[in-house]
């Protein structure tokens, strides 16, 4: 039975004029009739012949001779009518054979994965996603942030470097590609990439520290002091022990020991529980000659590992 159907019963008209059982029970017949269409069809409100059936119920035309209280009858339970089939016809519906999934949806199921460290499975919906739609510029950011994370930093790099040609302006996309060319030790490469980063956005403390970091494995020591110390000043809460323990690192392979100790030592003070900030002062400590003080924080460092 089609949703039409339900037109033609709500212009039914009774027998004879005194007929009021008749017209309540086609009334109800009506609203039974829509809840079953709903069940077996799933026929959406914004059906036309649904909407025009509701319609009809609401504003009899001249052929639909309804009393006065018949009518006011009706027209509720029309509209409880238009409820039903807006609230039970989907969740009543039979169930459908799954779609194809599409693009947006393999990215944001990848998104939530990646953010519940499911690389492995989130880089699989990046791939879904990216084959659907081989220009989805953010799938190649997430599936390169993913790849970093395993490790593995030519195809991060790869990725990175789509979403860049294909229009990315984000800093982040420049930072984590920086930071993939730096652990594959291409520093010159990072470096550039650190500043591209920091042109396109704010002055960011984690940048600047990368950027330091590249500086210091090429052993340009001034240049690295300077990144480590802007990024002191900008750092947050919790990153500013980590940034002075970068200049420390710095300051010692520069062997000025008493700065690398104040830094680490500065660095101690805000987070007493790392050991490998008592690492790094402890091996001042050695190259200034004082064994009895490197002696203790490197045993510091040893029971703090231990701990963890």
């Amino acid at each position: 039975m089609q949703p039409q159907t339900l037109i033609a019963l709500g212009r039914l008209t009774p027998k004879t004029p005194g007929d009021s059982d008749g017209r309540f029970a086609r009334s109800s017949t009506i609203i039974h009739l829509g809840i079953d269409i709903a069940v077996a069809f799933k026929v959406s409100l914004a059906e036309s012949s649904l909407m025009e059936a509701v319609v009809e119920l609401t504003e009899p035309s001249a052929k639909t001779k309804l009393d006065v209280p018949i009518r006011r009858l009706v027209k509720g339970a029309a509209m409880l009518l238009a409820l039903a089939f807006f609230f039970t016809g989907p969740a009543c519906a039979p169930p459908k054979s799954k779609p194809v999934a599409s693009a947006k949806a393999h990215f944001e199921w990848g998104r939530k994965l990646l953010e519940g460290n499911d690389y492995n499975r989130a880089i699989q919906e990046f791939n879904s996603a990216i084959a659907l739609a081989p220009k989805y510029m953010a799938a190649y950011e997430l599936r390169g942030q993913g790849y970093l994370v395993k490790g593995d930093y030519d195809s991060a790099i790869a990725d990175f470097s789509e979403a860049i040609r294909l229009g990315s302006k984000d800093a982040g996309t420049y930072s984590k590609r920086g930071v993939a060319f730096a652990r594959k030790g291409d520093y010159d490469s990072a470096i550039a990439d650190f500043g591209k980063a920091l042109k396109r956005g704010p002055r960011d403390s984690r940048t600047i520290f990368n950027r330091g970091s590249a500086y210091l494995k090429k052993q340009d020591f001034d240049r690295a002091i300077a990144d480590f110390t802007e990024s002191i000043a900008l750092a947050p809460k919790d990153f500013k022990a980590q940034a002075l323990a970068g200049r420390g690192s710095a300051h010692a392979a520069k062997k000025d020991y008493a700065a690398a100790i104040a830094d680490y030592t500065a660095a101690i003070e805000l987070e007493p529980g790392n050991a490998s900030f008592y690492t790094g002062r402890g091996r001042a400590h050695r190259a200034k000659g004082d064994e009895a003080k490197a002696v203790a924080d490197l045993e510091k460092a040893r029971q703090l590992g231990q701990r963890r």
